[in-house]
């Protein structure tokens, strides 16, 4: 005679299930308030880094905190109004190129049909003529184009407040980020919450720090030797690497457009030469600039980055994106507590 197993399923173990569904919903409802203030602890937890470095400096917190900002903004700010003018004429120069290889593509007409549309509101379904139209319009109006860019990113001008502000009190509160996350986690898990995120800050902060660095370094040698060799789009084609520099393997999705425009507008000569820059700039950043600058950086897994990246861009957007290697992280240092917990040791 068989016998049988019974599972006896308690109330409160309903009720639990229950409240988290619950959860789980309202959350899904407030999901861009939830974002919203994930970014905010985000960009504190970067601020931080600086605070303490200043700090040994003998700068209080709270002006480190001002001063972190306010170059920030002005560097931003800066970047944008120099390089805005200079991409967009590269942009609409690159277009053009594009119409006279292809006569039959016609861009332009969608692109005039979007004048009242921002840079990156929808850029996902833009092509490259609206692109041009925006930057071109809003090199007309530069005053009001950062501002209107960054409003576009974030989502609207309360959601931008809201991230700066945010950020900033966590910023010049000591401790606050540790604070804020006392105040969200259970009693029972509140010591290891913290840790796992002092653990996950140090990763990102140094992963971000040495990736920037490094798309900083290759994207000017990239400009340098692409001017040199009289390529067109040079900045705009620079750019392109220094920004890719983030994600893996990026020198070589960069290289694709930089050696077919030069083959295509300067002929074998010319697109050789391209090749072994970026060969040779491929080569630099592998046994000279990532030893010494990733040396002691995380060195996260690339198809983790690729992964959380995709996933991040696909459930929230841009916030995600800004999210996505973070929230990575956190969740791999999660997985690594329960592998030392069940076996001990790292396999």
């Amino acid at each position: 005679m068989e016998s049988y197993k019974h599972i006896n399923i308690s109330n409160s173990t309903i009720i639990r299930v229950i409240l988290f569904a619950a959860l789980l919903f309202v959350l899904w409802e407030i999901k861009s308030l939830v974002l919203i203030v994930l970014t905010s602890v985000v960009i504190a937890s970067f601020v931080e880094s600086g605070i303490l470095r200043m700090k040994k400096w003998g700068i209080g917190r709270v002006l480190s905190v001002v001063i972190i900002y306010l170059i920030s903004l002005l560097l931003i700010s800066t970047l944008f109004y120099i390089l805005i003018p200079t991409l967009a004429g590269e942009l609409t120069s690159f277009y053009q190129s594009i119409r006279m290889y292809i006569p039959n593509i016609d861009l332009l007409d969608s692109a005039s049909k979007a004048k009242e549309m921002s840079v990156f509101s929808n850029i996902g379904d833009k092509d490259f003529g609206d692109i041009a139209t925006s930057l071109n319009r809003m090199t007309q109006n530069v005053s009001s184009g950062f501002f209107g860019t960054i409003v576009s990113i974030f989502g609207g001008i309360a959601n931008a407040v809201l991230i700066l502000v945010i950020s900033f009190f966590l910023s010049i509160e000591e401790k606050g980020i540790e604070k804020f996350l006392r105040i969200v986690t259970p009693l029972v898990h509140e010591e290891y919450v913290i840790s796992i995120w002092s653990r996950t800050q140090r990763k990102i902060s140094k992963w971000i720090q040495g990736q920037m660095l490094l798309g900083l370094i290759v994207g000017l040698l990239a400009f340098i030797g692409l001017a040199i060799l009289g390529v067109q789009y040079a900045l705009l084609l620079a750019i392109v690497v220094a920004v890719f520099e983030l994600v893996p393997f990026g020198m070589i999705l960069a290289a694709v457009p930089a050696i077919a425009i030069s083959f295509v507008d300067g002929g074998v000569s010319l697109g050789i030469m391209v090749t072994v820059l970026f060969v040779v700039l491929q080569q630099f950043e592998n046994y000279i600039l990532v030893p010494l600058i990733i040396k002691r950086s995380t060195g996260l897994p690339p198809l983790v980055v690729i992964l959380s990246l995709l996933v991040g861009a696909k459930l929230a957007g841009f916030w995600g994106v800004i999210l996505a290697v973070p929230v990575a992280v956190f969740l791999l240092e999660f997985l690594t507590d329960l592998e030392i917990k069940k076996f001990g040791k790292k396999i």
